[in-house]
């Protein structure tokens, strides 16, 4: 079969995916090992049997509901590929607001800067902030070893196993006597009831550990309550949150710290997604 053949199968995927072409594209080019202008450069290319077994066996497990990103073990965030698995959360391209209020906050500045990273998972936050701050000290942390293997693959990939390091454990505990002028975290927040509420492919295949917390705010109010032990003065803090929750979530960082700063910040989509804390 050809390239151009084997595009059209994106008419397989519409039930179960917004971006059906686009998923094509991706499966496609990850078994060519080529980019995708190349697919559209050499539409009449005929690939061998292998090949479109392979692209076959591929374009199945989407059908099923598997995540791209899961099926080529990879998502590009913040202009980095990281390396992905069922072992750790799909990066958002949300979460891009966090990384760069931060790098707004640090830009220019000439100290070492030290930041601790909850909730790590892939690394996409801790290792595109040590890409783009080289003199910044990070702790990368995470409860589940499983995620940190991930994280560990990725930051070997980057080369930034110096500046990055893996902490396990729970919440900010891991850092013990270290103190950090920035927090960043990304903390699981959905009930059991509202992951049932969610798509099929985040419901079924992302970790439900990085997903679901007893109450909804209740791992950010533990992070809060530890925050100023592990802080150093002028110390801020950056959340995603969910647009859900985010009052709730505001009105009880004002209540741990009255008077201080708070900075609400707008994905793309217009909504509410990064709370800034300042101390």
């Amino acid at each position: 079969m050809t390239i151009k053949q084997l595009l059209k199968k994106s008419k397989e995927l519409k039930v179960i995916s917004k971006t059906p072409n686009l998923d094509v594209e991706l499966l496609l080019s990850f078994v060519l090992e080529k980019p995708k202008e190349y697919l559209y450069a050499n539409p009449d290319k005929e690939l061998t049997k292998n090949r479109v077994e392979r692209f076959d066996k591929l374009l199945t497990r989407r059908k099923k509901g598997e995540p791209i990103a899961y099926i080529i073990d990879k998502k590009y965030f913040y202009g980095l590929e990281f390396y992905v698995d069922r072992r750790v959360l799909i990066p958002r391209p949300e979460t891009e607001i966090l990384v760069e209020e931060v790098m707004k906050e640090e830009r220019g500045k000439k100290k070492e800067v030290r930041i601790a990273d909850v909730g790590t998972g892939s690394g996409c936050i801790a290792i595109s902030l040590a890409k783009n701050l080289p003199g910044a000290k990070i702790w990368a942390i995470d409860i589940s070893k499983k995620a940190l293997q991930v994280t560990r693959k990725n930051a070997k990939k980057h080369r930034v196993k110096k500046q990055v390091k893996l902490l396990h454990g729970d919440l900010l505990k891991p850092l013990g006597k270290n103190k950090v002028d920035i927090i960043c975290a990304n903390l699981p927040y959905l009930t059991i009831e509202q992951l049932e509420l969610t798509e099929k492919d985040v419901r079924k295949f992302e970790p439900k550990k990085a997903l679901v917390a007893k109450q909804e705010i209740e791992l950010y109010a533990k992070l809060l309550a530890m925050a100023p032990g592990y802080l150093n003065k002028n110390g801020i803090i950056f959340l995603e949150v969910d647009p859900v929750f985010k009052n709730k979530l505001e009105k009880l960082a004002k209540r741990k710290f009255p008077g201080t700063k708070i900075e609400i910040k707008k994905d793309l989509a217009g909504k509410d997604r990064v709370m800034i804390i300042k101390l």
